[in-house]
């Protein structure tokens, strides 16, 4: 009798355990950014490196989130998602404090819903991404160099560049205490290296006539003199033709 009720125990942990994987398994999440705004970083140059970016405000990112809970009985109960980037500089590199830019939603009991689909808006300061977006270009740059190209052809034209950026989500549900992250499809953000445009040319200065602090000289009069603007009279010697 005490052998058959182990096996019991033993099966039903088993069957628990396969049914806590197959909820979890049934789980579905769709995460991604579809756009943003502006459609390209640009970053400025001095001629031999890029140096900041251009792109200033904050960038927008538009973008999906759905997720289906398997099972009837559970409810979503909280849910959060935030965009990770990573750029290339020789090897891939992810920026830190992604995190703080991501939007959550939680669900008061009665009120949990069992998927969600949403449209989250993202909202990164243009300058959390300005080292990034630098050292991407930098890099672009060093690979053209190594090419042979001279920092005349490499500035002279604008480059192209990207980093890359997913979405993370995390959500929590009801009947298993778990949590998901799920890293859903990547997207390119574009970079524009910009040429580099040189140093303003100066305007030419251009004095006229009429201005007093020039004296204009005036043709001589029978006297043999000029007068000029400025109340002096400057004497002109003729030399008779001989």
């Amino acid at each position: 009798m005490l052998t058959k009720l182990r096996l019991t125990v033993t099966a039903l942990t088993i069957g628990l355990g396969f049914v806590a994987q197959q909820a979890t398994a049934a789980d579905q999440v769709t995460a991604r950014v579809d756009t943003t705004q502006p459609g390209t970083l640009v970053v400025s140059s001095n001629g031999e490196s890029y140096t900041k970016l251009k792109t200033s405000g904050n960038v927008r990112l538009n973008g999906t989130l759905v997720i289906l809970t398997g099972g009837v009985s559970r409810k979503i109960k909280k849910w959060e998602a935030w965009p990770v980037f990573e750029y290339h500089t020789g090897s891939t590199q992810k920026l830190s404090g992604h995190y703080w830019y991501s939007v959550t939603e939680t669900f008061s009991k009665g009120n949990r819903p069992g998927s969600v689909a949403e449209k989250p808006v993202f909202q990164v300061p243009a300058q959390f991404l300005n080292d990034a977006a630098v050292a991407t270009c930098n890099a672009r740059a060093a690979t053209l160099r190594n090419s042979g190209k001279s920092n005349a052809q490499i500035f002279g034209q604008h480059q192209t560049a990207e980093m890359v950026m997913h979405v993370d989500v995390k959500f929590e549900a009801t009947g298993l205490t778990h949590k998901i992250i799920k890293e859903e499809e990547s997207r390119d953000l574009p970079i524009r290296c910009a040429k580099f445009t040189g140093p303003a040319t100066p305007q030419a200065t251009h004095v006229r006539p009429s201005d007093p602090a020039v004296p204009v000289v005036q043709a001589p009069n029978q006297s043999g003199s000029a007068s000029g603007r400025t109340g002096r009279s400057t004497s002109l010697r003729l030399k008779a033709n001989r």
